[in-house]
């Protein structure tokens, strides 16, 4: 062999390793797919916290769902040295401006379906930045059946089915929401529970929730977590006919 040869050969194998060594330390620093890469950041299987006996908790995800944000609410009043309704002394505490809790360590009063039969009907009226309308079955065999349902320009945001029911020899109000296409925001056997903390002729004290009746009109307070605020919304339904 030549030396010049010998001199183009050996010039021309020294570039072809200086260009691999740079393909593999460039190889080396980036992903083979990049484009394909997957975040494996580990998801929250945090649980999802249930809804507390005496209140509503809503997130903001399903106050977006039904605008409820845009809604003001009071800012409730939880003096609990406020008298309590004649016969409830003792037994109950303030919520909230129209709404009771029981005392700690207070059982819910004795009570009958029978008692909260002025309830029946078929309510509507403005709420939550739209109409709602509620509706109440007679008594049977210690269950009255209930649905509410909120409508935004014409289209639901949310709906309810409720139960009033007898335990314990008193009433429970318990409560599931559904979003419009008929997906439970509680899990499979979860529901927002309301005992009964105090009756009245035409008046109902659940916990963070009043239902009080005159004539055709209903009046419904209700405490709802906003935003991380805690506060009291109020509905005020007359009743209607099919």
């Amino acid at each position: 062999m030549k030396w010049s040869t010998l001199i183009v050969v050996t010039v021309f194998l020294t570039l072809f390793s200086a260009e691999g060594l740079k393909a593999q330390e460039q190889m080396a620093k980036e992903p083979a797919h990049p484009e394909s890469a997957i975040d494996e950041t580990p998801m929250d299987e945090a649980p999802i916290d249930e809804a507390p006996i005496d209140e509503v908790a809503m997130d903001e995800t399903a106050m977006a769902e039904t605008a409820m944000d845009e809604t003001p609410i009071d800012e409730a009043a939880t003096d609990e040295s406020a008298a309590a309704p004649d016969g409830a002394e003792g037994t109950t505490r303030k919520n909230s401006t129209h709404t009771l809790r029981l005392a700690d360590g207070a059982a819910s009063p004795a009570a009958k379906i029978g008692d909260v039969a002025w309830l029946t009907g078929y309510w509507r009226g403005p709420g939550l930045g739209g109409e709602c309308e509620e509706i109440w079955s007679h008594p049977l065999d210690g269950r009255m059946f209930g649905t509410f349902v909120l409508a935004q320009e014409g289209k639901v945001a949310f709906s309810e089915a409720m139960v009033l029911v007898e335990e314990e020899e008193s009433l429970v109000l318990k409560v599931k929401h559904f979003d419009p296409n008929f997906i439970g925001w509680e899990e499979k056997d979860g529901f927002v529970r309301f005992p009964l903390v105090h009756l009245e002729e035409n008046v109902a004290y659940f916990s963070g929730l009043t239902l009080r009746r005159s004539g055709d009109s209903l009046t419904i307070h209700l405490v709802i977590h906003q935003k991380g605020k805690r506060g009291e919304v109020e509905f005020h339904f007359e009743r209607v006919s099919f």
